[in-house]
């Protein structure tokens, strides 16, 4: 039996897949390579040293996830895949066909295990708690993904109450800013398009792109304060969740994925001229700012429920930051030379 992994080339979804293989796991990985590169394939192969099975397709395409099905033996489901963001209509629908395709098709072929991702879609300040007030999907504040999420979770729960006698097990994991890179300095945050402070002195190393952070929250520096947690303990708790699924049925939890020890962008960026022995000197103006200044994880119900708990401190988030910005020019000339080979090569990984 196996699992499917959506998004599985992505920065989380590698991070994932990773530990599965090395778990033994049966894994099949559906990536249409929009927000992912194909040396993730190839490095997931040096590093683990196992087969999996790996499909180009996308969940907009209804027929083809059906095949998918049918080809292979699935017992639960992981979805981590995100479509690209062009206009906002554009977003949500492709999302929410991605989703709705997803989860019939799951239904149709009588697996009922799933791992929903989800973001931290709170508008409350402080150490937030999952029962706690979430974004109001009018809230000018909230971002599009954080909107997107929110309508998905109550899709499940409406979904769930309908079938709730029929052996489903859902988890919704509400993923906290999630940075770093795995222990052998590869499966990082490839596409270095997020807005959070990790990304932006990941472009200023690569690209001597200039770290701009908006001054005007109300915390005790004046720049935002968000947890931040290393992507090796996000893989960990995913798969805490898959053994929660497997061993429960009818049930449907919300769970943070978070630290609970937050830190501000301006702590960040000292942290990372301490470390590296160099200056980052960013730009500090009255930028737009979010509703929430100041917003961490409560991880106590992951922490009783999901025997879950973090590892990672920001200082080694933060050293295999930098280790990776060194790696990432190799890794992106290392894809150019695989996209040459590209139909060579998927012929051969199917």
């Amino acid at each position: 039996m196996s699992v499917l992994v959506t998004g599985g080339l992505g920065f989380i979804g590698s991070n994932v897949v990773k530990e599965l293989l090395n778990k033994n796991e049966d894994v099949i990985i559906l990536d249409n390579l929009s927000n992912s590169l194909l040396v993730t394939y190839k490095n997931l192969k040096d590093i683990t040293k196992k087969n999996f099975k790996f499909y180009t397709k996308d969940l907009l395409n209804r027929e083809s996830l059906v095949q998918i099905f049918k080809e292979n033996q699935i017992e639960s489901v992981i979805n981590l895949a995100e479509p690209v963001f062009n206009n906002s209509l554009q977003y949500y629908n492709d999302k929410l066909n991605m989703f709705s395709n997803l989860l019939s098709v799951m239904n149709d072929f009588n697996v009922k295990r799933l791992i929903q991702a989800s973001s931290d879609i709170y508008n409350e300040e402080g150490n937030v708690k999952e029962i706690d007030k979430t974004i109001d999907i009018l809230d000018d504040k909230a971002t599009i993904q954080q909107k997107s999420d929110k309508v998905i979770e109550d899709i499940l729960s409406d979904f769930y109450r309908e079938n709730n006698k029929e052996n489903w097990s859902i988890n919704i994991l509400r993923i906290f800013t999630t940075v770093g890179v795995d222990s052998n300095g590869l499966l990082g945050d490839i596409k270095l398009s997020k807005d959070d402070i990790f990304s932006k002195i990941l472009r200023f190393y690569i690209n001597k792109e200039k770290v701009v952070i908006s001054n005007n929250y109300v915390t005790y520096d004046n720049t935002k304060i968000r947890d931040y947690i290393h992507v090796s303990d996000v893989a960990n708790g995913i798969l805490k969740s898959l053994d929660f699924i497997r061993k429960s049925t009818n049930q449907i939890n919300t769970f943070n994925i978070s630290t609970g020890k937050p830190s501000s962008e301006a702590s960040v960026v000292k942290l990372f001229e301490a470390i590296s022995n160099s200056k980052i000197n960013p730009e500090y103006i009255m930028l737009a700012k979010e509703k929430v200044s100041y917003r961490t994880g409560d991880k106590t119900l992951s922490n009783n429920m999901l025997k879950y708990d973090n590892k990672f401190s920001i200082d080694v988030i933060i050293r295999n930051t930098i280790e990776y910005s060194h790696n990432y020019v190799t890794l992106i000339k290392e894809n150019k030379n695989l996209e040459v080979k590209w139909n060579d090569t998927i012929k051969t990984i199917r």
